[in-house]
């Protein structure tokens, strides 16, 4: 059997035993649940039917707690267990859980009445709300797995009273495994041997198919080895039509084009080493000459870089000296236009102190006239004074008569009423006159203070404009000295100038002189080291291909003994 018959092989047996497992899986699934379904039902339905033979109110006094009646009660309720041995047990609970009775066989496993005993509480709520039998789940419970069927006990056997306790009947939860396997065991045995043979028989079928295969490997095996004097495969069923025969068919076509390539590439790597032979001499004699052409260029252009760096250096710094000049010239240009602006500025100084001389002198004439004019307010004032003085007097004697008057005119009575009217206008008129003059009195001595400080300070101003006035020409004079000397810097400064000029002239030719020559020795150099390297390029390709070409003999040498290995005549 070949490999791939067995992996196929393995692979549909594991597909088909996998289904059969899947089904047997459902098929005891759902049986299962139907015989835990019948087993409920006739537990529940024995439960509910062997309520009857016992007594409601002996139940009543079990649940009460009085146990005396609870052994007969068990022997009572032994009878369905010994009349049918599928049971494995039956016992009277209370609605909380507590046995109040037990057969034989429950007294055997360890229980007794008065115990706590296992009820489910979706059994207890089916019981008690819904007063209707039932059965568990299966459960685990004192060694034992079990299956429990439910009937509820109800007072004086009416259903439409409360119920008072639990009739309960075990049944072995093994049983229904072993029921269970015992009706699907034979049918899943019986099912798995066509299934088996099916898969045998396809076994076999596809060995057969694939057996050219075999052949085709070992034909192939051979042309892998090297033997291409093998003559062309062919498969004894000769009205077979599959793909297996358009692959042999198309296989053996591949080894006929393969052994005239073969033949093709023998006698073309004859020539080709034959000839790169030849060429790989050539090539390394050219090679060996453009390598010596290299090394000479190479010096060449190496000379000439070095005559163009010193030139450059040449260059660089007639080019410092001539910005250097540059510098120089413009600096003396601007010391030049510092001097002749400094010239302007000094004789506009001048004037300008010329200027402030007048402007002195026509100050110190106003200081004089002002002086003399506050002089003669000071004296107006001392004569207003005086004149003040004479009609404060006035203005006493004429209040002193309107006084004299107002007496008068009380005398007179009457007669002298108009009088004394007039008279006290009068005197009115001679305080009023009192009030003004002293009030004036008071501002004259005001303007006399005040010009007297003006005198003073006038006379102050007189003496500081004077002496301004001295300082003033001493500036003049500083200014002219200043501008003479600026005039001879400036004539010196134009003739510094004109030189700096001429020579930065000369500078910038012998500049452009040695600029021609750098560029000329550059271009030589480009040029010079351009050919190099070419040269140097040139060298290298030779290089490559005198190394593509050793390559070319060594794979030439190297496919003749590759092909060399097959046999093809």
């Amino acid at each position: 059997m070949t490999k791939i018959t067995k992996k196929l092989g393995i692979i549909i047996i594991s597909m088909m035993l996998i289904c059969i497992a899947a089904i047997s899986f459902s098929n005891y699934k759902i049986t299962y649940d139907k015989v835990l379904e019948a087993a409920g039902i006739e537990l529940y339905g024995c439960a509910n039917i062997t309520t009857g033979l016992l007594d409601t109110l002996i139940i009543e006094q079990l649940a009460s707690g009085d146990f005396s009646q609870a052994v007969q009660t068990g022997e009572l309720i032994s009878w369905t267990v010994d009349h049918k041995d599928i049971f494995s047990s039956q016992y009277i609970l209370s609605l909380d859980g507590t046995l109040l009775a037990v057969d034989e066989t429950m007294q055997e496993q360890g229980f007794s009445y008065n115990e706590p005993f296992f009820i489910d509480e979706e059994v207890l709520f089916h019981l008690t709300e819904m007063k209707h039998p039932t059965y568990s789940d299966v459960y685990e419970y004192g060694g034992m797995k079990r299956l429990t069927g439910y009937a509820p006990i109800f007072k004086d056997h009416d259903p439409t009273k409360e119920v008072i306790a639990i009739s309960a009947i075990d049944f072995d939860a093994q049983i229904i495994s072993e029921r269970t396997w015992s009706m699907i065991g034979g049918g899943i045995l019986v099912g798995m041997i066509p299934v088996l043979l099916v898969g045998v028989i396809t076994v076999w079928l596809i060995g057969r198919t694939i057996r050219p295969l075999i052949r085709l490997n070992q034909y192939a095996q051979q042309i892998a080895d090297g033997d291409l004097t093998v003559p062309p495969l062919t498969i004894k069923n000769e009205d077979r039509k599959d793909e297996i025969d358009e692959l042999t068919t198309n296989f053996n076509g591949l080894v006929a084009n393969f052994k005239t390539i073969l033949k093709e590439v023998g006698h073309n790597s004859d020539r080709v080493f034959e000839s790169s032979k030849i060429i790989s001499q050539g090539s390394e004699q050219v090679s060996d000459s453009v390598e010596k052409i290299s090394l000479h260029l190479q010096d060449v252009a190496n000379g000439n870089k070095m005559q163009a760096d010193r030139t450059v250096n040449i260059d660089t710094s007639i080019s410092t000296i001539t910005n250097d000049f540059s510098n120089i010239g413009e600096k003396i240009k601007r010391v030049s236009e510092l001097s002749s602006v400094t010239t302007s500025q000094a004789s506009e100084g001048n004037i300008i102190v010329e200027k402030a001389i007048g402007q002195m002198h026509s100050i110190d004439e106003q200081t004089n006239v002002t002086v003399e004019v506050i002089s003669n307010l000071n004296n107006k004032a001392n004569e207003i004074q005086e004149i003040l003085t004479l009609i404060t007097g006035f203005a006493e004697q004429t209040n002193l008569l309107a006084l004299n008057a107002s007496i008068e005119a009380a005398r007179a009575g009457s007669h002298g009423a108009g009088f004394s009217v007039v008279a006290q206008e009068v005197r009115k008129l001679a305080e009023e006159s009192g009030k003004a003059t002293t009030q004036i009195a008071t501002l004259i001595n005001q303007i006399k203070s005040e010009s007297s400080s003006a005198v003073s300070v006038a006379e102050k101003g007189s003496k500081s404009v004077k002496e301004g006035l001295s300082l003033v020409r001493d500036a003049s004079h500083s200014f002219k000295e200043i501008a003479a000397s600026i005039y001879e810097i400036t004539n010196d400064t134009s003739e510094v100038d004109q030189l700096s000029t001429m020579i930065n002239q000369n500078i910038r030719e012998i500049a452009g002189t040695i600029e021609e020559i750098k560029n000329i020795s550059i271009q030589n150099s480009d040029n010079v080291q351009q050919v190099a390297e070419s040269t140097e390029i040139q060298s290298a390709t030779m290089q490559e291909i005198v190394s593509s070409i050793n390559t070319l003999v060594h794979t030439a040498e190297t496919l003749l003994s590759e092909v060399s290995q097959f046999k093809t005549n």
